[in-house]
């Protein structure tokens, strides 16, 4: 069943949820979830596909050596673009005469940031999307009253929007647990159903039906937002991730070195020919202990047989495969000559980034959209406790993570002080994160300064009194 299906069953049943939907919704998104975990436990290194690798031969060499290109490709995307941590502030033309206004929502957005340990979670929703495509996350409000966020597994979560609409109507999530029943330990598949104002719980059952969760004291339970909480971030419009176009060229990679590997080790069991002689039993097992033998007679030789490894066809191949993966994927081999050598400079590496920079650019546009999403639905229970901070004044900014040219940068700051704003120009400037922040220590300083041409030289300075 698939989720426009679903929708339509569930508002043809009052919007409430039956047991043969979730049973439908599950099975339907079954094979997803599968490859969504089957990727993330690849990154991991767990059951590649160079694993299952068969042996031909009993006695034979059987390497199975794996070149983690997945990891890779992985990590070097989401520390370029989440290895600064996103910048969150608020517009403050948009408080213009409200200056308290702006500083209770000011900390407030913090005291939220703070909560939710927002930057870490920022990188780990970044990695589940760069390595199933999606990640998600579920607004909650924990045992304080706060509002917070979590990263929920993609694999476990099933989003059903209104299709002429694209707003979430509701959402799914589940995931086995183990449940005492009598002497006997059962695992049960549990159901969270959230619509904009609700959540059911849901336990399977003996006969895979979905029943209400009666472990639940409350059931349905109000989650406090007026929206559903579970937010998707796709890593491209097509969900796919980051690997998905050179999966084959890291199993051939993997492949083709574990042959070499192979080879080099039947080379170092070479056969030994026996030329113009016979050997017994009891000789060649003099042969295995000792590693030499004498042999009677004229015209007798003995000589290992030898394997020609053709080493330069094999180092071609590996050099077409390596260079595809890290082109196809968008990714930099930072081991080579054109990017660490002594011509590689700044000016040059920004080049070499360019494909990185292209897949970074769609992920940190679809990322901005989930966290509007997100604090749009932080917003709605914000309302109802009179909090004013609102997802319309929430600005994010991500900062590459990649190394800073800082004297050529200081030299621009040079050359276009009083030729733009200074809040443009200092937004060129690695080195400052957070423009607003910068600026009013700036007029701090500028505050504290003592202007010596507007001194009567006939009279004394009294710094003191010049901060007061």
């Amino acid at each position: 069943m698939n989720t426009y299906t679903a929708l339509k069953l569930i508002e043809a049943n009052s919007g409430v949820v039956t047991s043969k939907i979730i049973k439908d919704l599950i099975s339907e998104y079954s094979g997803i979830h599968r490859k969504m975990k089957q990727d993330y436990d690849r990154y991991k290194a767990e059951q590649l596909p160079i694993h299952f690798r068969e042996q031909k031969k009993q006695d034979k060499p059987n390497n199975k050596l794996n070149n983690d290109y997945r990891g890779e490709i992985v990590d070097q995307g989401v520390g370029y673009l989440f290895g600064k941590p996103i910048t969150y502030r608020l517009n403050k033309e948009s408080y213009a005469g409200n200056e308290s206004g702006y500083e209770t929502d000011r900390l407030k957005l913090q005291e939220f940031l703070k909560t939710s340990f927002i930057e870490d979670l920022d990188t780990e929703t970044g990695k589940k999307g760069s390595i199933c495509g999606v990640g998600t996350r579920l607004c909650y409000v924990n045992k304080n009253g706060q509002e917070c966020v979590m990263n929920v597994p993609p694999w476990e979560v099933i989003l059903i929007y209104d299709a002429s609409l694209n707003i979430v109507q509701y959402a799914l999530r589940y995931y086995e647990i183990q449940q005492v029943d009598g002497n006997a330990v059962k695992t049960r598949t549990r159901v969270e159903w959230y619509d904009n104002q609700e959540v059911t719980y849901y336990i399977s059952d003996d006969n895979k039906n979905y029943i209400l969760d009666t472990n639940e004291s409350t059931n349905p339970q109000l989650h406090m937002f007026d929206m559903v909480p579970v937010i998707e971030f796709p890593n491209n419009e097509e969900r796919l991730n980051d690997f998905k176009k050179v999966e084959a060229n890291i199993d051939a990679y993997d492949k083709t070195l574990s042959i070499i590997q192979d080879e080099i080790e039947e080379f170092r069991n070479a056969y030994m020919a026996f030329l113009g002689c016979t050997i017994d039993e009891p000789t060649k097992k003099l042969l295995e202990e000792t590693g030499a033998l004498s042999l009677p007679g004229d015209g007798a030789d003995v000589k290992f047989l030898i394997k020609d490894l053709n080493g330069e066809y094999f180092e071609k191949h590996k050099k077409t495969l390596k260079e595809n993966i890290y082109r196809f994927s968008k990714t930099v081999d930072m081991s080579a000559e054109t990017f660490t050598g002594s011509g590689a400079s700044g000016e040059t590496r920004k080049w070499l980034l360019l494909a990185l920079e292209f897949r970074a650019g769609i992920q940190a546009l679809k990322f901005s959209k989930g966290l509007t999403q997100m604090f749009q639905v932080l917003t709605t229970a914000w309302e109802k406790k009179k909090i004013t901070l609102s997802w319309k004044n929430i600005e994010f900014t991500f900062d590459r993570n990649m190394p800073a040219e800082l004297k050529q940068e200081s030299e621009i700051q040079s050359v276009l002080n009083g030729v733009i704003s200074d809040r443009t120009r200092l937004s060129l400037f690695s080195a400052v994160r957070d423009v607003d922040e910068e600026i009013k220590q700036m007029e701090k300083e500028n505050d504290l300064k003592v202007d010596l041409d507007a001194v009567n030289p006939d009279e004394t300075v009294n710094p003191e009194a010049s901060t007061q």
